[in-house]
C-alpha cells in the first residue's frame, strides 16, 4: 500500500492531509502520521490526555466503526479528537470519519473475513523515512462477528397449519463455567439437547405420514444464549409477537416444554410459574407423566412438580419456562435439578463421565411417551400406543438408541460450548443446524446480537485454540479483617480515653506524689550506699 504525504500544517483538518488507513480485523482502524513531536492527544468526551509517540513520523492509530459497536457508541466512529503538541508547539485539531456502515461492510466482503498479511507503507513525497511496518493483531478479533446462533424448525401436522395448535420443545446447547476452554457443560445443557435430538427424530418418523400425523404443528428450537439469560427464547418470543401482531391472530401455543439438566439421577421436576389447569396441554403432560411414574412403565422414576412464581424486580430468570410465562405463553421446565442455584448448573465439574446414559434414555421414554400420548388425545395409559423400537428400525439401521446417545454425548463434551466461543462456524453449531435440515421442515436460522444502546450481555474476544493465563491470588480470610479493626478500634478507644481525661490522670498521679518520692529517696540511699562499697 503506498500513498503520498505531505507534513500538516497547523490548523489543518485530516481532510487536508493525507492519511494512511490499513485493515485490521474487527477493529478497523486508520494511520496518522505527524512530523510534530510528543503529540498529546485529549479526549474531550471525558476530559483526559492521552500521551502520542514521541519520535516523529509514527503512526498514531485511531478505532473506527468497529469499536463504535462494540462499546455502543460511547466511543465514536472516527477521530473526534483535539490533538496537541508539546507546549512550545502551537496547536493542531485533526479531525476525520474514518468509515460508514456500508464502507464496513464492503471491507469485510473484499477482506472476505480474512486477516491482512504483514507488511510496509512507504510514502513517495517524504525522502527518507523509514517504512512503517504494519503487523496483524496477535489474536483475531470477532467483536463484529460474535451472535449467537439458534435454528428453530417444524413439523406440520394433519389439516390447515395456520389453524393447528403449537406444542414448542426447547434445549438451549451452551454450557458455562469458569474456564471457558474447559466447558464441557455435559449434564447442563448436552443432556437436554440429547433428549430434542432424539424427540425430532422420534417425531419426524411418526408425521413423514398423513397417517400418523396428530393435528398439532411441533416446533423445536436450538436455543442459544441459554446461560445469557435465555437469549434464544427471547429471540424467539420477540419474533413470534411480532409475526402475530402483523396477521393480527391470536397466540395458538398450547405449551412450550423446556428440557434442562436431564442427564442424571432417577428424578424429574416439572417447573412451572403458574400451575396448569387440568384441561391445558400442561395439566395433561403433568397428569400423564405422574401416572406413567407411579406406574413406572420405563423404570423407576419420581415426578413432582414445583411451583415457583416469576420475581418481577429481576432482570434475570431461574428457567427458561419463565422468559414464555412473562410473555404469556404456558410453558413448564423438566430437569432433575429441584433448584436453578444448584451448582452443577454452571461449572467446570460438569463431565461427560458423570452423565448416565439410562437416565437420558429414562426420561427421553417418559417424555416422549407423554407428548405422544397428548397429541393424539391417548391419555389412558393402559393402551400401548407407538411402539418406538419398530418405528425407528429402519430409520437406525446403523446403530441402536444408546450409540446414538453416546456418538452425540461425546460430539457435544468435545467441544467447549461456553457463549463467548460459539460463532456460527462452531462444530456444534453447524451440527445441529444440519440435524434440524434433515428432519425437519421450514428450518430457520437467526442470530442473537446485544441491543447497542442497552446490552443485556458483552462478547470479549476469545479462541479457546489460544493459551488462557488465571490469575488466582490468596489473601487474608475475612475473619482476620475483623480481629484487625477490633484491635484498631480498642487502641483508639484508649487514646480517645487518655485524651479525653487527662485532667483526671494528672490529679491520680499527683495523689501518690508522696509514695513516689519516699520511693525515688530510697532508691538514692541504695545507689549511694552502693557506690561507697565501691
Amino acid at each position: 500500500m503506498k500513498s503520498s504525504f505531505r507534513p500538516p500544517q497547523n490548523g489543518q483538518t485530516t481532510e487536508e492531509v493525507n492519511c494512511v488507513p490499513h485493515y485490521d480485523p474487527g477493529l478497523l482502524s486508520i494511520s496518522i502520521l505527524s512530523t510534530h513531536e510528543g503529540l498529546q492527544l485529549k479526549n474531550m468526551t471525558n476530559n483526559e490526555w492521552v500521551h502520542g509517540p514521541l519520535e516523529p513520523n509514527i503512526g498514531v492509530i485511531w478505532l473506527g466503526e468497529a469499536a463504535s459497536q462494540i462499546t455502543q457508541n460511547r466511543l465514536k466512529p472516527g477521530i473526534h479528537r483535539v490533538v496537541y503538541p508539546q507546549e512550545s508547539k502551537p496547536r493542531l485539531t485533526l479531525w476525520y470519519e474514518l468509515c460508514t456502515i456500508e464502507q464496513l461492510k464492503n471491507i469485510s466482503a473484499d477482506k472476505k473475513d480474512e486477516l491482512m498479511a504483514n507488511g510496509t507503507v512507504t510514502f513517495k513525497n517524504l525522502p527518507g523515512s523509514a517504512p512503517i511496518t504494519v503487523l496483524a493483531g496477535e489474536k483475531k478479533l470477532d467483536f463484529l462477528k460474535r451472535v449467537e446462533m439458534a435454528a428453530v424448525g417444524k413439523l406440520i401436522g394433519h389439516g390447515i397449519e395456520e389453524r393447528l395448535p403449537k406444542i414448542l420443545i426447547v434445549a438451549h446447547y451452551d454450557a458455562l463455567g469458569i474456564a471457558n476452554g474447559l466447558i464441557q457443560g455435559a449434564d447442563s445443557n448436552a443432556s437436554g439437547v440429547l433428549i430434542l435430538l432424539k424427540l425430532i427424530r422420534l417425531f419426524s418418523k411418526l408425521y413423514a405420514k398423513q397417517t400418523t400425523r396428530a393435528k398439532y404443528n411441533l416446533h423445536f428450537l436450538f436455543a442459544a444464549g441459554g446461560k445469557l439469560n435465555y437469549q434464544g427464547s427471547k429471540k424467539w418470543i420477540d419474533d413470534y409477537h411480532d409475526q402475530k401482531h402483523q396477521q393480527q391472530l391470536p397466540n395458538d401455543v398450547d405449551v412450550v416444554v423446556c428440557l434442562d439438566s436431564l442427564g442424571q439421577s432417577n428424578e424429574l421436576y416439572m417447573h412451572v410459574s403458574k400451575p396448569p389447569k387440568e384441561t391445558q396441554a400442561a395439566g395433561i403432560l403433568r397428569e400423564l407423566l405422574t401416572e406413567l411414574s407411579e406406574k413406572s412403565t420405563y423404570g423407576s422414576l419420581n415426578f413432582e412438580q414445583i411451583h415457583k412464581k416469576i420475581l418481577k424486580t429481576s432482570d434475570f430468570v431461574a428457567w427458561e419456562h419463565e422468559k414464555y410465562s412473562w410473555s404469556k405463553l404456558p410453558g413448564f421446565t423438566l430437569s432433575h435439578l429441584n433448584s436453578s442455584k444448584s451448582c452443577s448448573h454452571s461449572s467446570i465439574s460438569d463431565m461427560r463421565n458423570d452423565i448416565q446414559l439410562e437416565s437420558i434414555e429414562r426420561y427421553y421414554q417418559y417424555i416422549s411417551d407423554a407428548l405422544i400420548r397428548l397429541i393424539f388425545n391417548k391419555t389412558d395409559i393402559n393402551l400401548s400406543i407407538v411402539d418406538q423400537t419398530y418405528l425407528l428400525s429402519n430409520q437406525q439401521s446403523d446403530y441402536d438408541q444408546i450409540t446414538f446417545t453416546k456418538q452425540w454425548l461425546t460430539f457435544l463434551t468435545n467441544y467447549s460450548r461456553s457463549p463467548s466461543l460459539l460463532t456460527k462456524t462452531h462444530p456444534v453449531v453447524v451440527a445441529l443446524e444440519q440435524y434440524a435440515h434433515r428432519y425437519l421442515t421450514n428450518v430457520v436460522k437467526t442470530t442473537i446480537r446485544p441491543n447497542k444502546k442497552d446490552p443485556e450481555f458483552v462478547f470479549f474476544d476469545g479462541d479457546d485454540d489460544q493459551g488462557r493465563q488465571l490469575y488466582v491470588y490468596r489473601i487474608k480470610p475475612a475473619i482476620f479483617d475483623l480481629v484487625l479493626a477490633i484491635f484498631i478500634a480498642a487502641y483508639l478507644g484508649i487514646i480517645y480515653m487518655i485524651a479525653a481525661n487527662w485532667s483526671m490522670i494528672i490529679n491520680i498521679l499527683l495523689r501518690y506524689k508522696p509514695l513516689t518520692n519516699t520511693f525515688l529517696s530510697s532508691s538514692s540511699q541504695y545507689g549511694g550506699y552502693k557506690r561507697k562499697i565501691n
